[in-house]
């Protein structure tokens, strides 16, 4: 049975309350209480109790305001947080000892800019800041001059804003801020290629000029200097660096750090012969996978690593393999063993992937190999190939290959399935016995079927 309204208003004061703050906070839920139950509940010892009355949009403007003097910080938070609170109130309330109260209100969308300038300017927390930073109602090229400014909490907060002028940028960059504060001003879009350059050489900080030297906007000869920089992570920064020039990127070819030297072949720009030296010699299997992938990979460097059972998936899929490559890649594919039972058993998913791969790698040899033309085919070993994947090769030229001079060859188009019935009977007169026996038996074996 629902209490009516009379007994739920004076269990709220009185001789009559409620001894349990719970349930006198559940009393506020209701939708059918007087409005003298909000100037009850907002004496209310309990301080949620005044939170939720002063919260509620129905309590009348006179209690709200008397509660924004309120001790404890939830009540004063429920003022901050309601949409008719006027701006002086937001205002006193950004001066707030409590943190929660205070972003409550610099976040306000009815909060004077001033708050937000001076919480920029003179503020001690990084989270008031970023709040304030991060304002709808703060338009940063309309206060310039004041942001130059700002502490290095309200430079970190407006460095989140991709609408920050550069020239604020190229202030937040200076020496004056710490350096998580120039980190985030050269990772700025609008962070001007000279402030760049300065700091990719001359910042005091490597993650500075590591972050500077990944920019696509840093000029090449800072890079170019960056890229002898002794800190690893910049000369990988540069290394990354698709402008990073030319004789910059062969040097970090070279480095010691492996994971430099893997983005450094995989430059645009990367000599073919710094990656054919890679892919020849360098002790990182990584490395030289990178290398290959690089499309200026030189073909004779491509060709050379199709007979290499780590580098073949690789070597196959760039541009630059040859038609002799893609023969030798076949055969490397097929040469390596299929992984056995125990060996799935132990590595799982890896075997699996591995044996996927070269699958892979074969069927694009095959299908590279199938589509050249019979007069350069015809010179390649084919008789090395298995049934299976030299039927696939002559599928094109099963007459020309029906002419071949090995019976490998000529007894694979007798057993291919779309050799035609003229070419069969060509192929009955051949000189090798275990072709005419199989030309045979595909005869025999279409009479019977028929009948």
């Amino acid at each position: 049975m629902v209490m009516p309204p009379a007994e739920a208003l004076a269990q709220l004061a009185g001789p009559g309350r409620d001894p349990d703050p719970a349930a006198r906070r559940a009393l506020l839920m209701r939708p059918d209480l007087p409005d003298e139950a909000f100037a009850l509940a907002a004496g209310d010892p309990d301080p949620v109790v005044r939170a939720l009355a002063v919260g509620h949009s129905r309590a009348p403007w006179l209690l709200v305001e008397a509660a924004a003097a309120d001790p404890e910080w939830q009540v004063r938070v429920e003022v901050a947080r309601r949409d008719d609170c006027p701006p002086n109130v937001l205002e006193r309330f950004s001066h707030d000892p409590d943190p929660v109260v205070r972003r409550a209100a610099i976040a306000h969308p009815r909060v004077p800019v001033d708050v937000l300038l001076r919480t920029l300017l003179r503020g001690r927390s990084r989270l008031d800041a970023e709040f304030a930073a991060k304002h709808a109602a703060l338009v940063p090229d309309d206060h310039v001059d004041a942001l130059l400014s700002v502490t290095s909490y309200g430079a970190r907060g407006l460095l989140h804003r991709e609408d920050l002028p550069g020239v604020l940028v190229r202030a937040y960059a200076g020496a004056t801020h710490p350096a998580v504060v120039r980190r985030l001003a050269v990772l700025h879009p609008n962070c001007p290629p000279d402030v760049l350059g300065y700091a990719a050489v001359h910042d005091a900080e490597p993650p500075v000029r590591a972050g500077a030297a990944a920019q696509a906007r840093c000029p090449g000869e800072a890079l170019a200097v960056a890229a002898d920089d002794p800190e690893n992570d910049v000369r990988l920064a540069c290394a990354g660096n698709a402008v990073t020039p030319e004789e910059a990127v062969d040097r970090l070819a070279g480095d010691p750090d492996e994971r430099i030297r893997r983005a450094a072949v995989q430059q645009p720009v990367a000599r073919p012969t710094t990656l054919a030296r890679l892919i020849e010699g360098d002790p990182s299997l990584s490395v030289r996978r990178s290398a290959l992938g690089n499309p200026a990979c030189p073909s004779v460097a491509v060709d050379q690593a199709c007979r290499d059972a780590d580098l073949v998936h690789e070597a196959t899929a760039n541009a630059r393999c040859t038609r002799d490559g893609y023969v030798i890649g076949l055969a490397t594919a097929r040469g390596i063993p299929r992984p056995r039972k125990k060996e799935v058993q132990k590595d799982g998913d890896r075997a699996m992937e591995r044996d996927r791969q070269l699958m892979a790698t074969a069927e694009r040899c095959l299908r590279a190999v199938g589509r050249q033309p019979w007069d350069w085919l015809s010179a390649q070993p084919l008789e090395r190939l298995d049934v299976a994947d030299l039927a696939r090769v002559i599928t094109r030229h099963l007459f020309a290959a029906a002419g071949d001079e090995r019976a490998q060859v000529r007894l694979a188009v007798c057993r291919h399935p779309h050799t035609a019935p003229g070419l069969l009977a060509q192929l009955a007169a051949d000189p090798d016995p275990l072709v005419r026996e199989t030309v045979s038996r595909r005869i025999l074996d279409a009479a019977l079927g028929a009948g």
